[in-house]
C-alpha cells in the first residue's frame, strides 16, 4: 500500500454499507487498511443489498451473452460462500422447465448446463441431470401440459441483509469504524489525500482519507456530484427490479423459468415459509430511496407464477408483501436484460486517483470485487 495513505486519518473511507461496501471493509481491514465507513441510513443495507433476489449463483443467463469470466468467477465465489457461511448460504435444487413454446431449446439448455458445470469445476453441486417423465407430477403442481424436459441443477440462497451484517462485524472485528445515519456532504480532492466532510446528529464532522471509495449503489452519482474538484462520471440507468411474496409453498425448490410475455428469466422460489417471485426490469428515472413496485410489474410477475402453475388460488389481493431495488447498469440502448453485468471501477483521476467508484457489483460474487479493488488500490 502506498506510503502517502498512512498520513491521512484513515488510509480509506468508505460510502456505503451494502453488501459492496462490506465486503471491502471487511477484507481491507483484514489487511491492516485504517478504514471508516459510512452509511446514510440507521442500518445497513438498506439499498439493493436487502432487495435483491437472495440468491447466490453463478449467472447461468449470462452464458447467452458469453460472459464466461463472470460466470467462472461467480462459481468460484459460491463455492467460497457455501463453505464458509454454511448456515447463510445454503445449496438449493433448481429446475428448468423447457415447453413447446420455450424459445430456448432442450439443446441449448442442456448445453448451457453442461458449460456452467465445466466452469463451476465439474464437483457434484455443479451438474444437471434431466428428470424422468414419472417426476414431473411432484413439481409443486408445475404445468405438465406441452412439457418437453424438465432439467434439475444447484445453485445457492442467503438472506442478503444478514450477510451484509455479517461482512460488517468482521470488518468491525478486524478494526473497521462505522458510523450510521452519516450523511457525505462533500469530498475535496487534494494530491495526497481527501479531505471529507460529512453530517451525523446534526453535527458536521470532518476526517481526511488517503482513498475515498464510492459503494453507495443507485447513489452512485450522487457521491460524485459532491466531489471537488468535479470529474465526470459514468453515465448509468437506474434499472428497478420488483419481487413479490405470496403464500403458498415449493417444497421442491427454485423453478427457474421464461416469462410468456418476454422471455425474460424469473424465479419462483420459497422464502421464510412463502413463495418469493422476481424480478422485473425497468428503467427508473426517480429518487433511489423512492423506488416501490409498480402496479405493472406485479402483474407481470403473477402472470407469469400463474402461467406456469395455473391451479394456484392467487390473485393481487393475496400478496404478503412486495419490494423494489435498483440495479446500476452502464447507458446504452440494449434492452437491460441484455446488458453486461460485469463490475466497473471508475477512478476520478487515472494519474493520481483519490476516489474510486463501484459501479454495478453482484451479490455473489462480492468478495471479488473488494479483492480486485484492493489489487487495484495497490498499485495506486
Amino acid at each position: 500500500m502506498p506510503d502517502n495513505l498512512t498520513k491521512a486519518d484513515y488510509d480509506l473511507v468508505i460510502i456505503g454499507a451494502g453488501i459492496n461496501g462490506a465486503a471491502i471493509a471487511s477484507e481491507a481491514s483484514k489487511d491492516k487498511l485504517r478504514v471508516l465507513l459510512l452509511e446514510q441510513f440507521d442500518r445497513p443495507a438498506q439499498g439493493t443489498s436487502s432487495k435483491s433476489s437472495k440468491l447466490i449463483h453463478g449467472g447461468l443467463r449470462y452464458l447467452e451473452h458469453f460472459e464466461l469470466g463472470l460466470v467462472y468467477e461467480c462459481l468460484s465465489d459460491r463455492k467460497r460462500l457455501l463453505k464458509k457461511y454454511p448456515g447463510l448460504v445454503k445449496l438449493k435444487k433448481f429446475y428448468i422447465p423447457v415447453y413447446q413454446s420455450t424459445t430456448r431449446s432442450s439443446m441449448l439448455i442442456r448445453t448451457g448446463l453442461s458449460l456452467y458445470a465445466l466452469l463451476g469445476g465439474l464437483i457434484k453441486s455443479s451438474r444437471f441431470k434431466r428428470l424422468s417423465r414419472s417426476q414431473w407430477d411432484t413439481l409443486d403442481g408445475l404445468k405438465t401440459s406441452e412439457l418437453k424436459n424438465v432439467f434439475h441443477y444447484f445453485d445457492a440462497q442467503t438472506d442478503d441483509a444478514k450477510l451484509t451484517t455479517r461482512l460488517l462485524e468482521e470488518a468491525t472485528t478486524a478494526g473497521a469504524s462505522i458510523q450510521y445515519d452519516s450523511e457525505l456532504i462533500n469530498c475535496h480532492i487534494n494530491e495526497t489525500d481527501v479531505q471529507i466532510c460529512y453530517q451525523k446528529d446534526n453535527a458536521s464532522h470532518k476526517v481526511s482519507a488517503g482513498l475515498v471509495i464510492n459503494a453507495a449503489g443507485p447513489w452512485v452519482n450522487h457521491i460524485v456530484q459532491r466531489c471537488q474538484p468535479a470529474f465526470d462520471p459514468v453515465e448509468i440507468d437506474l434499472v428497478s427490479g420488483t419481487h413479490i411474496e405470496i403464500p403458498g409453498k415449493l417444497n421442491k425448490g427454485i423453478f427457474y423459468l421464461e416469462a410468456p410475455q418476454d422471455q425474460r428469466a424469473v424465479f419462483a422460489m420459497p422464502w421464510k415459509g412463502h413463495i418469493l417471485l422476481g424480478t422485473t426490469e425497468r428503467i427508473y428515472e426517480g429518487d433511489p430511496g423512492k423506488v416501490k413496485p409498480s402496479d405493472d410489474e406485479i402483474n407481470y410477475l403473477l402472470e407469469v407464477y400463474l402461467h406456469y402453475f395455473p391451479d394456484a388460488q392467487i390473485s393481487k389481493k393475496d400478496i404478503l408483501a412486495s419490494w423494489a431495488g435498483l440495479r446500476v447498469l452502464p447507458k446504452n440502448k440494449a434492452n437491460p436484460f441484455k446488458r453486461s453485468r460485469e463490475t466497473i471501477f471508475h477512478k476520478n483521476n487515472h494519474e493520481n486517483p483519490r476516489v474510486i467508484s463501484i459501479y454495478g457489483g453482484k451479490l455473489t460474487s462480492h468478495y471479488s470485487t473488494a479483492r480486485k479493488l484492493l489489487k487495484l488500490i495497490s498499485q495506486v
